[in-house]
């Protein structure tokens, strides 16, 4: 048995159906994974997260880094092709991000920072 993750946002594309699957959403009701990245967590950020959900089949990954001190916030959406992510869109404060899949996305990370 696969060990499922617990992203900072899941985006679904169902709705769980029992009471079982309101307490642990099965990974193929899941779209999209986001993930802040911490000091504390860039490992599992940048290898282990998106490693457990490629296995797991979720369509979409997004990573958020947000360095306040440093004014700096970037964003990188992926996409599952053939088992693995592809980088599908990238920007960083200053900078339009842009997509058109899972959905419309078009903002500049900038507006993430206070």
């Amino acid at each position: 048995m696969k060990q499922w993750i617990q992203p900072d946002v899941t985006i679904l594309h169902a709705l769980p159906q029992t009471d079982e699957e309101d307490k642990w959403v099965p990974v193929r009701l899941c779209t999209l994974a986001i993930e802040f990245v911490s000091a504390g967590s860039r490992k599992q950020n940048f290898v282990d997260k998106p490693r457990r959900c490629a296995e797991g089949g979720v369509p979409y990954f997004m990573r958020v880094e947000i360095v306040r001190r440093l004014r700096h916030a970037s964003v990188e959406v992926f996409t599952l092709v053939d088992g693995e992510y592809q980088r599908t869109a990238e920007a960083v404060a200053g900078q339009r991000l842009r997509a058109d899949h899972p959905f419309e996305i078009d903002f500049d990370p900038r507006e993430l920072l206070p």
